[in-house]
């Protein structure tokens, strides 16, 4: 029983850590693409 509560929570946690690198990639990409503009 422990367990799978357990692994819920890991699997919750991993979702929230995944969204926000994904948030920082865009971010990333997005100062690039801008770098890029700005560039030509």
């Amino acid at each position: 029983m422990g367990q799978k509560r357990y692994d819920e929570v890991v699997i919750k946690n991993n979702k929230s850590k995944l969204d926000e690198v994904r948030k920082e990639e865009e971010k990333v990409a997005r100062k690039i693409k801008e770098k890029e503009k700005f560039g030509r």
